[in-house]
């Protein structure tokens, strides 16, 4: 899987597309497939100033498989 990973702050060439293994889920938990994500406002000024990285995200996803 690939995902997109700030290196740093301070720019947006600091964000990387790296490869990723894909996680095997535990009880009680799913896979999901991330169909699409955005970079938002918040995650731009993040990227571009060092803002508070806060957990305020939105993704189309479907369910792989459930344990």
């Amino acid at each position: 899987m690939k995902r997109v990973k700030l290196s740093k702050p301070g720019g947006l060439q600091n964000l990387m597309l790296e490869e990723s293994t894909i996680p095997e889920p535990n009880d009680n938990q799913v896979l999901i497939r991330v169909m699409s994500s955005s970079l938002n406002y918040h995650d731009l000024l993040v990227a571009l100033e060092g803002f508070q990285l806060l957990m305020a995200e939105s993704y189309s996803l479907t369910v792989l498989e459930k344990s």
